[in-house]
Parts: structure tokens; C-alpha cells; sequence
């Protein structure tokens, strides 16, 4: 899915949304959403089985009631920033992917990264709780899995 049909895709959802009989909800079925920019996007609602989001900003990003094939987990604003900590993770991929900011990597990275810079601040305590939230979700989803397509 190139940019153009996604923005048309989620104008046409956003009317969907408010009952306006021109739009539709948006069907991102298995939709290549690699690196997308989705922030602020309003995807309740949308369908995103299977939808590939590896690298997608999903920073400010409504998923209430979007169907989804594994987990998004969002938490914020917290940090020195006020930012958004985003994890996602779907169950063919072997690693969660995290955004916090402008930062991206995995929970593990993050939390390394938080004992280095923040310690046992403000900001530390509350990137350390997220990030205790974020792995429990995963962790959950992943226990949920058939054993067979658990990575």
C-alpha cells in the first residue's frame, strides 16, 4: 500500500467513524504498513489482521477496538520528552518493536538504555514501570499462542 491509498484509506475510515454513509471502515488486511507514519492516526475499529507495522509510528495512534493480530501496547507521555512509548509485536516476529520517540529498538535495548541515561530518576521510574507493562503484554500474548507459531 503506497501512501496515497493509505491516506485515502484513513480519510475515508475517519468519516466511517463518524457515521458518514461516503466512508468506510478501513480494511488493512495483511497491508504492508512497514515504517508508516500513523501518527495520530485514527485507526479505531480498523481491521489490521495480519497487517505488517514493523517500524510504523504509531505514536498518538487510536487502535480502540482495531482487530489485530498480536499486541500494541502504548504508554505516556513519560520521560525527560513527554513522549509515547509504543511496542508492538505480532506473532511471526521474533522481538517486540519499540518506539520511544524518536528512539527505536527492542524492550531489552530500551531498558538498558534507561539504566544508562535516566538511573533511578523520575524519568527512569517511569520508563521502568512501562517497560514492565510492555513485557508482560508481550509476554501474555506470546503464552496465548498455539505452541507451533510461538517464535
Amino acid at each position: 500500500m503506497n501512501s496515497e491509498q493509505l491516506t485515502e484509506t484513513l480519510r475515508l475510515h475517519k468519516l466511517w467513524a463518524v457515521g458518514d454513509m461516503h466512508g468506510s471502515r478501513a480494511n488493512l488486511i495483511r497491508a504492508d504498513l512497514t515504517g508508516a507514519n500513523l501518527d495520530g492516526a485514527d485507526l479505531a475499529g480498523a481491521n489490521l489482521i495480519g497487517a505488517d507495522l514493523a517500524g510504523a509510528d504509531l505514536i498518538r495512534a487510536n487502535l480502540t477496538g482495531a482487530v489485530i493480530t498480536g499486541i500494541v501496547c502504548q504508554s505516556g507521555p513519560i520521560g525527560s520528552r513527554r513522549d509515547y512509548l509504543v511496542t508492538v509485536w505480532q506473532p511471526d516476529w521474533e522481538n517486540e518493536q519499540v518506539t520511544a520517540g524518536c528512539w527505536r529498538g527492542t524492550l531489552k535495548e530500551l531498558a538498558d538504555r534507561v539504566a544508562r541515561v535516566y538511573g533511578e530518576s523520575r524519568y527512569g521510574k517511569e520508563y521502568v514501570a512501562a517497560i514492565a507493562y510492555h513485557q508482560d503484554m508481550v509476554r501474555i500474548a506470546r503464552e496465548g499462542l498455539p505452541q507451533s507459531t510461538t517464535p
